[in-house]
């Protein structure tokens, strides 16, 4: 049945041209959602052609009849647990049949409304839904209902985890579709779409140049454009300008954001960001882990994982090259950032929001230069990077009310490697004591780093130090 409802849903041709049809003449971007719920009414349009009688204990039914009933009161549908439908339902006529000297009908719903909760309590009880007919001899003839108290008229068209189902299909069927756009959640005839200069995208791009972050798509239609955001086109501006930089500049520019009409850089920006970093450079302890055994290989590196990442759930310690980069190495599959690169945090101590650069391909998160500056981060610093219910991100950077008084350590681009700076930096933040390096050790460790960089045996402090 689920595969049979599954290919009944498929996007064909006909679909395709009910969308053509349906966003012909719109000079406006259209809501995907809305389109989702226009093609699954025209799918199911069929399905509130049929007549349907009203139910009576005294008529007689068939199988393949529809047929209305109303519930009044409660239903079951778990442990006490129950629900009202205030209105009726059409059910359909599976089986006609004499039981026991009675003549009852055996039933199905196929409808959206709460009622398929009761419908699916009674599957799992393995009780079916009967009703008797033929209550009177002669049988009295069935009336039909009319179109004003017809529930699929109003109800929804699809259950959740069918309009699901269609939702990816569709999204599929329209990203292969050259006539029509679709970006940012909107829906668009590529024919209706505004004309922009190609003198604009030259100046977008010259103007990324010198910036760190990222800019809206409001911000470059309202600059750059001169279309006010109190314009009627203002919006049908925006999704223009992010189809033909989506389509046409994607060698480019890329889209960092989907907040609002989304945020966009240049590509060369966001490598450079990264290739800049301090925790970019190749690390001199790096060995590889290879297996001979192939098999459950996912499993392994989940152990290994574990094994790096010993902090908690959501807590880190970050080391030395993490704070002078700026940076975190984040646990795999633990945060859902979709494809945003350009992501903001909220500090829980003051407060206030932070641009962030996350890198997927390597879990790293860039742009805490100035945050561990402020707070005097040292190596071992606990932070705490978590993702609330909302999927809005914020931190914590641990700090106690003693504090210490600390060697400044600071990285010698020439030497590639940690040496004491000959000041002292006084830091309320708190350490983990176990990973925590006096300068002594930075001291030796600079003293033979030639020596260690020849070392093959992969040294799990060297790799802390270094990371």
């Amino acid at each position: 049945m689920e595969n049979k409802i599954e290919t009944s849903l498929d996007i064909g041709p006909d679909d395709i041209e009910f969308v053509r049809q349906h966003l012909k003449g719109k000079t406006q971007p259209q809501e995907f959602a809305d389109v989702v719920y226009q093609v699954a009414l025209f799918k199911t349009r069929d399905d509130r052609k049929s007549r349907v009688k009203v139910y009576d204990p005294d008529c007689e039914y068939k199988a393949g009849d529809l047929i209305f009933k109303e519930y009044p009161g409660s239903l079951p549908v778990g442990n006490k647990k129950y629900i009202a439908v205030e209105q009726g339902v059409i059910l359909k006529v599976e089986e006609a049949r004499n039981r026991g000297g009675r003549d009852e009908i055996r039933l199905s719903y196929d409808g959206t409304s709460e009622f398929r909760k009761y419908t699916e309590y009674l599957l799992k009880q393995k009780i079916e839904l009967l009703l008797p007919h033929k209550q009177e001899t002669p049988c009295r003839a069935a009336e039909y209902i009319s179109i004003d108290i017809d529930p699929r008229q109003t109800q929804t068209p699809l259950i959740e985890r069918n309009f699901s189902i269609l939702r990816k299909k569709l999204t599929s069927a329209l990203n292969r579709e050259a006539a029509i756009a679709f970006i940012n959640g909107k829906v668009m005839l590529r024919e209706n779409l505004k004309v922009i200069a190609p003198e604009v995208f030259n100046a977008i791009r010259e103007f990324l140049k010198d910036r760190q972050a990222s800019e809206s798509t409001e911000f470059f239609v309202e600059n750059f454009c001169k279309v006010d955001p109190a314009d009627p086109d203002f919006a049908a501006t925006c999704f223009a300008l992010n189809v033909v930089m989506t389509s046409q500049y994607k060698i480019d520019l890329q889209q960092t954001s989907s907040s609002g009409w989304g945020k966009w850089h240049l590509i060369s920006v966001l490598y450079h960001i990264k290739k800049n970093a301090l925790v970019s450079e190749a690390n001199p302890f790096l060995s590889k882990l290879s297996f001979g055994d192939r098999k459950n290989l996912l499993q392994k590196r989940k152990k290994f994982e574990e094994q790096i990442f010993s902090e908690g759930e959501t807590r880190y310690f970050l080391t030395q090259r993490e704070i002078s980069s700026g940076a975190m190495r984040l646990k795999p599959n633990l945060y859902q950032f979709g494809d945003a690169i350009e992501i903001e945090a909220v500090d829980t101590m003051t407060h206030k929001k932070h641009t962030l650069y996350f890198y997927q391909d390597e879990n790293l998160l860039l742009g805490f230069d100035k945050i561990f500056e402020s707070y005097k981060a040292l190596q071992g610093t606990t932070i705490v990077f978590e993702q609330a219910a909302n999927g809005e991100f914020q931190f914590t950077v641990t700090t106690t009310k003693k504090g210490a008084i600390s060697d400044r350590i600071v990285y010698d681009a020439d030497k590639k490697m940690f040496v004491f700076s000959g000041e002292k930096v006084a830091s309320l933040v708190a350490v983990n004591k176990q990973i925590f390096l006096e300068t002594e050790v930075f001291n030796s460790l600079a003293a033979r780093m030639e020596e260690f960089r020849k070392v093959e045996t992969f040294n799990k402090l060297f790799h802390k130090v270094f990371l």
